[in-house]
């Protein structure tokens, strides 16, 4: 099961000191971080589509322009595993963070015509809204106003197919069952 990232900024951890992002261990034991706000973590990345992905001062990523893609090219993640990415969004905002699609190569519509996007996008309409699983399934529309915040939020999408349930800030938004547990 691949991964990928495509939200509008993108939270990674730091060092704190005021030289530059080092990479930190991971807070969960035996988790893997795969973005950890360094050049090197960006090396086991690929991005596809239009716009960049951005390393900014404070560590944290930031999209620009255009519907690209920022993908784990490394190695596929073995499910089962849980998926953590701490995020925020400006204004009207459409991202996600896409799991379980092929090699996207350079078309980043590999990952939205294969795959599942679980939707970051707090203004939208119910079935498209943050915590949807784009196209398939509507989160909890209570679940997802009590949980969301104005700034930082965090996404744990625990994959174990053909099931995907996505926590937003510690509290269950969607739990999804795919018709294809491929």
């Amino acid at each position: 099961m691949l991964v990928a990232v495509a939200v509008a900024v993108l939270a990674v951890s730091c060092s704190g000191e005021d030289d530059g992002c080092e990479a930190l261990a991971p807070s969960v034991p035996g988790a893997q971080m795969l973005v950890h706000g360094t050049e090197e973590s960006l090396a086991r990345w690929a991005h596809a589509g239009a716009g960049s992905f951005e390393l900014q001062e404070d560590c944290t990523l930031r999209t620009n322009g255009g519907l690209g893609l920022l993908w784990y090219d490394d190695q596929p993640v073995e499910a089962p595993a849980t998926i953590r990415v701490e995020w925020m969004t400006t204004a009207d905002a459409n991202s996600g963070v896409f799991v379980g699609f092929p090699a996207v190569g350079d078309d980043p519509l590999v990952a939205v015509d294969h795959g599942y996007e679980v939707q970051i996008d707090p203004t939208d309409e119910a079935g498209w809204t943050t915590g949807a699983i784009y196209g398939f399934q509507a989160p909890d529309q209570e679940a997802v106003a009590e949980a969301v915040n104005e700034g930082w939020n965090t996404f744990e999408i625990a994959l174990d197919p053909p099931e995907i349930v996505v926590s937003l800030n510690g509290l269950v938004v969607n739990r999804f069952t795919a018709a294809d547990p491929a």
